[in-house]
């Protein structure tokens, strides 16, 4: 089971995954905040997808941990699901707008 664990508390927020037979967390990555919004999503790949609110970026982590793709200046991103033709789909909360942001190292956003 794969869940954002929002540092509501102020204590950081964390991309957990917890094994559903023994309740035991099998990964985590911290080092944002989102207190009471954002996003996580598994990709095929093994990889975990995060919309960070706070930070106003979607990244993309490998399973050690490592961020192998980050787009910054995406306001309050928060949701991101990643589509089937590579591309990221985001939700940005305060501007009522859905965008969409192409695979490329920096991340463009061919439409709105």
């Amino acid at each position: 089971i794969l869940m954002l664990a929002n540092g509501g508390d102020g204590a950081g927020s964390r991309a957990v995954e917890v094994d559903p037979v023994t309740l035991q967390t099998v990964w985590e990555h911290g080092g944002f905040h989102t207190p009471s919004m954002g996003a996580v999503q598994r990709l095929d790949n093994g990889n975990t997808l995060i919309a960070d609110v706070l930070q106003d970026r979607v990244l993309e982590v490998d399973p050690k941990g490592e961020i192998v793709w980050s787009v910054p200046n995406v306001p309050n991103a928060h949701d991101a699901d990643r589509l089937k033709n590579g591309n990221t789909l985001v939700t940005l909360r305060t501007r009522n707008k859905v965008i969409e942001i192409d695979q490329s190292p920096i991340g463009r956003t061919p439409r709105e």
